[in-house]
């Protein structure tokens, strides 16, 4: 920039000046001061100027300070002059030159307040190194009023530039010869922190190093504090020594963060920086690195410097570099100090544990002579077991042991409870055998006191203890004396007493050796009192055992004398015994099954064999509780016996010992037991047959279905119809004890209310009532719960007792009806105001075909068996039934039948869906019965509800239209003129097309349990009630809607019966695993809902057992839980025990429905 500038072409003046910078060297050795004060006077020597200046750019290049100059005023201080501003600004900032002949008029035109000190002609130019600018050159006010030319400033450039180059030579030589001195410092430093082993010294040291190698105004160590975690100043260069003690306060944060990234940290400003904290002292500038081990940092070490920007990377890589040594100086007069005193504590323990092992030699010594002491003392107690000889020689041992001459043991006498004197040694005179009794006992005597207070004692003079006692002959030998009790546990069995001549002679190591010898001094005696116990024992015992062999060998004569056969296994199920019975009834020797298991003889424990045994296993490893049977009745056949077997595990408190096995030969007894049965079959037969007919065909004229009839008719025929069904009832008694005796009664459980049974019978029996004169009252409250029974047997019950009532009541009495609960059970009475029965008979009148001896009862027919098969009924419902009577006063007979424990409403939701006059449209039934009356009487009844009826009078008949016609449902009777029935049955179950047809047996034969073995769904026995047949055909062909809710939470349950059944589904409820398996068993539901926590048998094991039944094998079961743990595990492992698929609880009600529905669609 040229302003106001005059040419001057003086070439020689040019020539002179280019001369000069040619031969211009600037020396950089004498350092930069005087390289810059060089520059400036050969600027004002060669330009002839009054003025030069020298104006370097700041390390961040914002700002012009004064390095140099020549000829300014002494009161003139340009300071900074920032980068853009002024004239030496602009220059340094554009890097153009600038000259002008007067620069106080230029200032002044462009009114520029700084470098005002300027005068004449002036020229400014920038200092450049590799196209950068790092400073300017000034010249000013030329000699005799001259000015610059272009040419003086094109000089001046190369100057400049020639200065730069020299300045940043010198730069680089000052940073190399620094590093060189740093080195050495640091090579000193290292030898100086080696050279001591002094924490304070060395950290001293260290300090004192970073500021001389920095330069810097302060240096701080702050070291790891190990007990509390932070961080403490342990030495400072440069501050005071109580503000030393406080800069952890302004340096904490800055201090946590370098420790905690252990990496330096510059902080050019300390000012802009948030975490410092400042102090009196004023600190532009900091420098902070971390004193690092490998795997931690032990401290920070900074340093201070009172200007701002004072520290670069080259510092941060010195002070790192002396941090690193200082850390190892430091961790080394660390490891120093405690191998110092850990070499301190060794020697002092090394000194204690010589003190403790001369002491512990000595105590050894000690010990070992009483330890030998006590050796002899044991060794020769232990020889013999007699108690005189124990007692005499343990005293001597531990006289010799002590060195004393007299002393003596007493053993307490339990009865008397003085002590006798067992042992002495020193005596004038022998101890008699047995010892000499005392007037010693508890708190009498020094013995005494050591006998009550269970505690040795040393008396050092006897003659000044008051427990002494002088006993004659003591008052020479006893100046000191020694007691220590003979206790075993928590008895104390006597004392043991030492004396001597010496007064004080015991010590407390002789008392130590006489406690620990009199310990197995008792043990000794306690010994020998137990020999003579056990020898008393086992004589005791060889007695007994003698006694034992005899009754033994008594209990072998009897049972090798009783007629039943007898066989013993043991605990692990080997056969030790067999009697001569047994080898008869069986057939086998006993030497072929003595020693041979029990599970290879199942076979004679009949089809339940597998099943025992398997009890017996789970015995011999865990006893039966309580409600678990204990004993098992079976029978099998061989080719000419029927045996009965009986088998019961023996039991001896919570062991067992084995099973016991009883058989017995009952071919007889089977039989004439089979012949009863075939006798009262026939008799049932020729009865029922004739009555099959008579009550039915009555029972359709009664009910008007071929024309009406007149009162009179009805009267007729309802005591046709009231005869027919005595005569039936008279055969159902014959039938029923048989079936009794037999085992072949099955209980179809429902819920009943007994109010509507009542009903029914008054309703029938009234008029036989009112015909003798007779009332009848049923005082049955409202609202009772309902029972679960069998109807049919329940009404059986009730109508005994009322038709007995009404025989054995003159005219004008009462007959009265009532219930009430009671507990769990429901208890009906009937009363009567008749003849009453007497004290003796009334024990026998629940007995068979037993009558009692008044003329009133000889005079009524009848067989005796009423009242029996009555209470065999109540008994098989799990009641109880009793008489209360006084002759002339009247009787009443109760009875209990258990309560359904449901509510009437859950009652009445679980009734059959299906009444006996519901339509069931398109279901085909064949009737299969070779008696045309009663075929036509039950195609009667059956079409009359809409059935689709065909029937067959022989058997091949009834199997070809099976075949051909798949009807819906089978009723079969048994005895057919070409094929027996159960023959018919068979063949139908064995036929792929016809096995799946429901098959419900009609017949005057009661043999349920072969029909049902069979296949048949239900057993029905002649002659036929029209309402329970119809019931019965609208269950079955409705079973596929049935389901059967097993869950023992009775909200559940009703949630599920009302979902279900709006959905057009029947259900049945079950609240525990056993009444589970039963309804399932008799319903045959289309499906089975289960919960897996049920009470008594749970859910896995309910299932188990319904897919082990053939009856409910094929049943769809779905399992349902609340509990989702372990959920796939409980699914897979339901599914592997057969079920249909697995829910979980709570579930949306659609969803829950539809898939019952797919189920149900699946496996039907």
């Amino acid at each position: 920039m040229k302003v106001n500038v005059s040419h001057n072409n003086d070439s020689g003046i040019d020539q002179a000046r280019l001369a000069r910078l040619s031969s211009l060297k600037f020396s950089i050795r004498e350092g930069l001061e005087s390289l810059y004060q060089a520059i400036v006077r050969t600027a004002t020597e060669i330009f002839e100027t009054q003025i030069s200046a020298l104006m370097l750019l700041s390390k961040d290049d914002r700002h012009l300070e004064l390095v140099a100059a020549v000829g300014l005023p002494e009161n003139v201080s340009p300071g900074e002059i920032p980068r853009g501003q002024g004239i030496s600004g602009k220059v340094a900032d554009s890097g153009a030159p600038f000259v002008t002949d007067d620069i106080a008029r230029y200032l002044s035109e462009q009114s520029i307040e700084m470098e005002r000190y300027y005068q004449a002609a002036f020229a400014s130019v920038p200092m450049m190194v590799d196209g950068r600018v790092v400073g300017v050159l000034n010249i000013c006010d030329p000699r005799d009023g001259a000015v610059l030319t272009d040419y003086d400033v094109s000089l001046l450039s190369i100057m400049a530039n020639q200065a730069a180059i020299a300045i940043s030579n010198a730069r680089l030589h000052a940073n190399l010869q620094r590093r060189v001195d740093n080195l050495a410092v640091i090579n000193e430093v290292g030898r100086a922190l080696n050279a001591t082993l002094d924490p304070e010294e060395l950290l001293n040291t260290i300090v004192e190093t970073s500021a001389q190698l920095l330069g810097c105004d302060y240096a701080t160590i702050f070291l790891l504090d190990s007990q509390d975690g932070g961080f403490a100043s342990r030495t400072s260069y440069g501050y005071g020594i109580e503000k030393a003690k406080n800069l952890y306060c302004a340096y904490e944060g800055l201090v946590n963060s370098v420790a905690e990234a252990g990496k330096a940290l510059i902080i050019p400003d300390t000012s802009a920086d948030p975490r410092f904290s400042p102090e009196p002292i004023e600190i532009g500038s900091m420098l902070m690195v971390p004193l690092a081990t490998r795997d931690k940092v032990i401290g920070v070490l900074t340093a201070e410097r009172k200007e701002k920007g004072g520290f670069d990377t080259t510092d941060q890589l010195l002070l790192s570099t002396l941090a690193d040594q200082a850390v190892i100086a430091i961790e080394n007069a660390r490891l120093y100090e405690e191998i110092t005193r850990s070499a301190q504590e060794l020697e002092q323990k090394v000194e204690e544990r010589t003190e403790e092992l001369a002491q512990a030699i000595k105590e050894l010594t000690a010990e070992r002579d009483h330890v030998e002491a006590l050796y002899r003392i044991t060794r020769d107690l232990g020889i013999s077991l007699d108690l005189d000889r124990v007692l005499i020689q343990a005293l001597a041992l531990i006289n010799e042991a002590v060195g004393v001459d007299h002393g003596s043991i007493m053993l307490l006498d339990p009865e008397s409870g003085n002590l006798i004197y067992r042992a002495a040694l020193g005596r004038d005179k022998p101890l008699p055998r047995g010892g000499k009794m005392t007037n010693f006992r508890r708190g009498v005597g020094l013995a005494g006191w050591v006998l009550e207070h269970r505690e040795p004692v040393i008396i050092e003079d006897v003659a000044r203890d008051e427990r002494w006692i002088v006993s004659p002959g003591q008052e020479r030998v006893s100046k000191a004396a020694l007691a220590v009790p003979l206790a075993v546990g928590e008895d104390v069995l006597g004392v043991l007493l030492l004396h001597h001549p010496q007064p004080g002679y015991f010590t407390e190591t002789h008392l130590k050796l006489v406690s620990a010898a009199a310990s197995q001094v008792a043990a000794s005696i306690n010994n020998a009192e137990l020999y003579r116990m056990i020898r008393e024992s086992a004589e005791r015992m060889g007695g007994m055992l003698r006694a034992q062999q005899e009754e033994a060998s008594k209990s072998r004569a009897i049972l090798e004398g009783i007629a039943d056969g007898v066989m013993v296994a043991d605990a692990r199920g080997n056969v030790i015994l067999l009697n001569a019975a047994a080898e008869e009834i069986l057939g086998m020797s006993r030497e072929g099954i003595a020693g041979r298991p029990i599970h290879e003889l199942s076979g004679l424990y009949g089809a339940e064999g597998d099943t025992w045994l398997a009890l017996i296993k789970e015995w011999a490893q865990a006893l039966p509780a309580e409600d678990e049977p204990t004993s098992f009745e079976s029978r099998f056949e061989t080719e000419e016996k029927v045996v009965s077997v009986h088998m019961a595990p023996v039991l001896m408190r919570d062991e067992f010992l084995g099973t016991v096995s009883v058989f017995r030969d009952i071919t007889k007894e089977v039989a004439i037991d089979r012949m009863k049965s075939e006798l009262i079959s026939t008799v049932s037969h020729q009865l029922r047959t004739p009555m099959t007919s008579i009550k039915g065909y009555t029972d359709l004229l009664y009910l008007e279905t071929v024309g009406e009839i007149n009162e009179a008719q009805r009267r007729f025929l309802s005591i046709i119809k009231s005869n027919a069904d005595r005569l039936a009832l008279l055969a159902d008694d014959l039938l029923d004890i048989s079936r009794i005796e037999t085992g072949r009664i099955r209980l179809n459980l429902e819920f009943i209310h007994i109010s509507a049974i009542s009903d029914e019978i008054a309703a029938s029996l009234r008029g036989q009532i009112e015909e003798k004169g007779l009332s009848l009252k049923l005082d049955i409250p409202e609202g009772l719960p309902p029972i679960i029974g069998d109807r049919d047997r329940v009404t059986q019950i009730l109508t005994n007792l009322i038709d007995n009532a009404r025989h054995y009541t003159p005219a004008g009495g009462q007959i009265t009806v009532s219930a009430q609960v009671r507990g769990n059970f429901l208890q009906v009475s009937v009363a009567d105001t008749g003849i009453g029965i007497a004290p003796e008979d009334q024990e026998k009148i629940f007995g068979r075909f037993y009558r009692a001896d008044h003329p009133l009862v000889q005079e009524v027919a009848g067989t005796g068996l009423g009242l029996s098969i009555v209470k065999s009924f109540v008994e098989m419902h799990g009641g109880d039934i009793w008489v209360e009577s006084e002759p002339g006063q009247g009787s009443t007979f109760s009875f209990t039948l258990p309560l359904a424990e449901r509510g009437k409403d859950m009652e009445e939701s679980l009734a059959p869906s299906v009444s006996p006059l519901s339509f069931v449209p398109t279901k085909r039934i064949l009737v299969v019965e070779d008696e045309p009356d009663i075929a036509e009487l039950i195609r009667y009844h059956l079409e009359g509800n809409g059935y689709v009826v065909t029937t067959a009078a022989r058997g091949e008949e009834a199997l070809a239209k099976a075949r051909q016609e798949k009807p819906d449902l089978i009723t079969l009777d048994i005895r057919l003129p070409d094929i027996d029935g159960f023959e018919v049955l068979q063949q139908l179950k064995s036929d792929e097309e016809t096995a799946a047809i429901p098959v419900v047996i009609l017949s005057i034969v009661p043999d349920r349990g072969d029909g049902f073995r069979l296949g048949a769904v239900d057993y029905m026995t002649k002659p036929i009630d029209e309402g329970r047949l119809l019931s019965a055909v609208g269950a079955i062909l409705s079973k596929e809607d049935i389901i059967l809710v097993v869950d023992d939470d009775r909200d559940t349950t009703r949630l599920v019966q009302e979902v279900l059944g709006r959905a057009g589904f029947t259900v049945r409820a079950a609240n525990n695993g056993f009444e589970a398996l039963a309804v399932a068993r008799r319903e045959q539901p289309g499906l089975i809902l289960l919960d897996l926590k049920m009470p008594g048998l749970d859910g896995y094991e309910i299932l188990k057992r319904l897919k082990r039944d053939r009856t409910t094998q094929d049943i769809p079961v779905v399992v349902m839980t609340g509990s989702v743990t372990d959920e796939e595990v409980k699914r897979e492992k339901v599914l592997a025990l057969g079920a249909a698929q697995f829910l979980t609880k709570p579930f949306a009600i659609d969803e829950f429905v539809e898939e019952i529905r797919r189920v149900l669609t699946q496996w039907h």
